[in-house]
């Protein structure tokens, strides 16, 4: 949906929607019940004396605790190893015999917590210092580096060079600034830093390439002094065809606040809270798959599009059908003169025909030719 016309899509997978998870759900509702029915409807005094039971027989028995976010879950127990393959027996047994789903068992794995796990994009490790209170370690889990690693690189590859200085770095922007962001709740300063660093080289080696020049050079034409508010710096900038600056987007400007403690007496649950705004991001996918990588090719038949269809009315040059008026009508902007024939992004070039004339009109040009 752009400009409120739906266009088709041309490449690629819809993803972040909301159907799947809510599908999901749905569905995984049992799963939530099963969890209260055997652990999550008892007191205190219970899941106590249920492990106090099971120190005493050796059956390792414990309480367990569950979360759930879509299809991804995890269960903590208190009790042994051995329980916890039981508990995980148990899982895989109700999953088959009432919902007719199995557990991935390459996925599913034991682990204590002191040696980490990961879920949702997150690693949580419970830290226990020799000299200091025991607290719970939350980062940005490695997978997840590695994918934002590979995003930069590919963006800032060598095939990549004729693309706009300007539209490289605001490219870049919008990778780093949704990266961080997602992970602006957790223990993030550190790595946050060091990423800054390594994408800064990266952009660095890539305008090498573009002018074929030395890093001196490269340096003496994007670094400058960054003077805003509280901050004296050395960035990497440039001017785009506004005349306005471009800068190099920090992760590490982004201030990492702790996540509010659900027991504190100022809680409220967001979801109910209208005061505010929510960021609403996919759990798995802190990367977009199909982001832009900063190439002008997309960017300026995009803007070719818009205003062909501006110019219009949003109407269909054939029919006459148009959004403006109410009609279901799915819009396309037609090259006169197709791109394998040398057709440009003009205006002049540019024809809005709804899905079905759009249809019509590559039936009438391969059958001509």
């Amino acid at each position: 949906m752009e400009d409120g016309v739906v266009h088709t899509t041309e490449e690629g997978t819809p993803q972040g929607g909301i159907l799947s998870p809510m599908l999901a759900n749905i569905y995984l509702h049992e799963l939530d019940a099963w969890w209260h029915r055997n652990w999550g409807d008892l007191t205190q005094n219970q899941k106590r004396w249920r492990r106090e039971k099971g120190r005493r027989d050796g059956t390792g028995e414990g309480s367990v605790l569950y979360w759930r976010y879509a299809d991804d879950f995890i269960l903590l127990t208190n009790g042994t190893k051995m329980y916890a393959y039981q508990v995980r027996e148990q899982l895989c047994q109700f999953l088959k015999d009432e919902l007719h789903l199995e557990l991935n068992m390459e996925k599913t794995k034991v682990t204590h917590v002191s040696d980490g796990l990961d879920f949702l994009g997150f690693h949580v490790q419970w830290m226990t210092p020799p000299r200091n209170k025991p607290w719970l370690r939350i980062t940005p889990s490695d997978k997840n580096i590695q994918r934002f690693k590979a995003k930069i690189r590919d963006m800032t590859a060598s095939y990549r060079g004729h693309d706009a200085p300007d539209q490289k770095i605001a490219a870049i922007n919008i990778i780093t600034s949704g990266w961080i962001n997602y992970y602006r709740y957790c223990n993030a300063k550190a790595i946050a830093h060091k990423l800054d660093f390594w994408v800064n080289q990266r952009l660095i080696k890539w305008a090498n390439r573009k002018h074929n020049k030395g890093v001196r050079y490269v340096l003496r034409l994007y670094r400058t002094r960054q003077i805003e508010g509280n901050r004296n710096r050395w960035n990497l900038r440039v001017i785009n065809s506004q005349g306005e600056p471009v800068w190099l987007f920090k992760m590490s400007d982004v201030t990492i606040k702790r996540y509010q403690d659900r027991s504190a007496s100022s809680w409220q649950n967001p979801y109910l809270d209208t005061s505010r705004e929510v960021l609403i991001v996919d759990g798995e996918m802190p990367l977009d798959n199909l982001a832009w990588s900063g190439s002008s090719s997309k960017a300026e038949q995009k803007d070719w599009a818009r205003k062909a269809r501006e110019e219009v009315s949003y109407t269909c040059q054939n029919c006459g059908r148009s959004v403006l008026a109410g009609e279901a009508v799915q819009l396309h902007t037609h090259h006169r003169v197709p791109k394998s024939k040398g057709g440009q992004h003009h205006p002049d070039n540019a024809k809005v025909l709804c899905q079905e004339c759009h249809v019509k009109a590559h039936k009438v040009s391969t059958s001509s030719t």
